[in-house]
């Protein structure tokens, strides 16, 4: 049995829309940080919390949306609102000392993993998928060829049909040992 609910999480004067989904006894907590457009009933998201909820998992389900005056913006603005909203719901959980973490992010999301990574705010205690990340965008390769100690803690699910689905951007990863395998749409191991 689950409790849906909400945390009261403060970032720029505002509160970060989220749902918070407790288990009665917990055996770890999941954040989920959605794509742009793309939010967590999305098929994807809705599964994946889904299957945490069978297996113990308590789920923050983050409902930001990015539109109106903050589309109107500076890029530099937007990326430092965005920085923290998710440093903050991820404060929120990890303040909670749970004995294991699972992040979660699709599309845009998994650039907030990249941040969180690359400010070293992600405990040893966590877990990373990444769904559909943005591939060509140098920020998630470089980060994790340079965060070794996530890799082993990582799984990439992506598919060929994704529009910023980059067969050279993930040969370069299997190269410098990022990925392991992966299949293709037909259901086959790549060489």
């Amino acid at each position: 049995m689950v409790q849906f609910d909400q945390l009261e999480i403060r970032s720029y004067k505002k509160s970060v829309p989220n749902t918070f989904i407790r288990c009665k006894s917990p055996k770890g907590a999941a954040i989920m940080f959605p794509g742009m457009g793309y939010t967590c009933h999305g098929p994807l998201l809705y599964y994946t919390t889904l299957l945490l909820e069978d297996l113990g998992y308590d789920v923050l389900q983050l409902n930001y949306k990015y539109g109106g005056a903050f589309s109107n913006l500076p890029g530099d603005e937007q990326e430092k609102r965005f920085n923290s909203d998710i440093e903050a719901a991820y404060d929120a959980v990890a303040g909670m000392e749970y004995g294991k973490m699972v992040l979660i992010g699709k599309s845009l999301g998994t650039e907030a993993m990249v941040h969180l990574l690359n400010a070293r705010k992600i405990k040893n205690n966590t877990r990373l998928v990444w769904l559909t990340p943005v591939l060509n965008n140098l920020h998630v390769m470089e980060t994790l060829k340079e965060k070794r100690e996530f890799r082993e803690r990582s799984i990439v699910i992506t598919g060929t049909n994704d529009r910023y689905f980059d067969t050279r951007a993930l040969s370069k990863m299997r190269k410098g040992k990022l990925l392991q395998d992966y299949c293709d749409t037909r259901g086959g191991p790549q060489p």
